[in-house]
């Protein structure tokens, strides 16, 4: 996600979306406070991620043999302990390493970031010399891969959203070029018990018909959000606050003088009730009383409204999102997604 602050040109928002006679104020509120300083939690040992990691490869083994798959996952004991460089919101990956296994563990808990099953993804690329035809259908191949994922899912207390599967099968225009005959991958969206989808929640399974799963990765919404029985404002005023702050944020950024020529494309802007995490929120419009949520280390749950706009810069789209907090109606960020150019 991208700020359309002078440079992004917010701008390239709608001008033209005036607000409309009689909509609703947005609500002048005190800012959220600022949440204290985030501590990192203490890493668990070595002993504790590898006993964590050698539970689970013992449930996917199993799962690969009553799936039918010949190869399994490499022992865990094998694998070499790091903790790494890299970060996932503000946590220490900690990686095991081996010839046919890669694994990215939060340190602190055990949660599952990235499944690499090396032995699989090998024995696949060899086959590819010689590929079958797709025999399974969509509904088959999210079935398998749905229960490698609970596994790895399990530890985050998330629930699998509606699933989307594409195929390798070289017929099918969707599928990606990393696809073959025989190959699938299966992405979900990641939602609270209650059913309420995390706007960055997602997992992802990459399978194949013969070898079973080479790839399994997980991106959770994981800033804290307490799954209430909240009553949301209404769509239609979400939608009516959200003009009115993409009007005072366009103003701002227009005031500058970059992108000169945007409008909004004729398309409805599209809405939806998510949790939002702070982690991605980029810009808060000035001439509005600023919300405080970037500083927030909660999640809340918020409307997310998508407005499709243009330019005549290179012919850029993309899209702008509101986002309206679904409780109290304050806007607690824009931000310029780019879509194409």
């Amino acid at each position: 996600m991208k700020s359309f602050l002078p440079g992004f040109g917010l701008a390239v928002m709608v001008a033209l979306l005036a607000v409309s006679c009689g909509s609703p104020e947005i609500p002048s509120l005190p800012p959220f406070p600022p949440s204290p300083p985030q501590k990192e939690s203490a890493p668990k040992s070595e002993a504790e991620l590898r006993a964590i990691l050698k539970e689970t490869c013992k449930e996917a083994s199993q799962l690969y043999v009553t799936e039918g798959f010949p190869i399994g996952v490499v022992s865990p004991d094998l694998c070499n302990f790091k903790l790494e460089d890299e970060h996932f919101d503000n946590e220490t990956i900690a990686g095991f390493d081996a010839n046919g296994l890669k694994v990215q563990m939060l340190a602190s808990s055990g949660k599952f970031v990235n499944f690499f099953n090396w032995a699989v993804s090998h024995a696949n690329f060899e086959n590819r010399k010689t590929p079958l035809p797709t025999k399974w259908t969509p509904e088959h191949a999210i079935e398998v891969a749905s229960k490698f994922a609970d596994i790895f899912v399990k530890p985050w207390g998330a629930s699998l959203g509606k699933p989307s599967a594409r195929s390798g099968d070289l017929t099918d225009k969707l599928s990606s070029s990393s696809l073959f005959p025989g190959d699938w991958e299966i992405m979900w969206g990641i939602q609270t018990p209650t059913g309420i989808p995390y706007e960055m929640g997602r997992v992802k399974v990459v399978l194949s018909e013969k070898y079973g799963p080479s790839i399994i990765s997980t991106i959770i919404g994981s800033s804290q959000y307490e799954d209430k029985h909240l009553v949301p404002i209404s769509e239609n005023k979400a939608l009516s606050l959200s003009r009115k702050c993409l009007d005072i944020a366009i103003s701002e950024s227009r005031a500058d003088g970059s992108y000169p020529d945007p409008y909004v494309l004729p398309d409805k802007p599209t809405i939806s009730l998510m949790v939002v995490s702070p982690h991605e929120m980029m810009y808060e419009p000035k001439s509005l009383p600023a919300s405080g949520f970037l500083k927030q280390s909660k999640a809340r749950l918020a409307w997310v409204v998508t407005y499709q706009v243009t330019t005549s810069y290179q012919y850029q789209h993309g899209g702008v999102q509101v986002y309206i907090d679904a409780i109290d109606g304050r806007c607690l960020c824009c931000s310029y997604v780019p879509l194409w150019a």
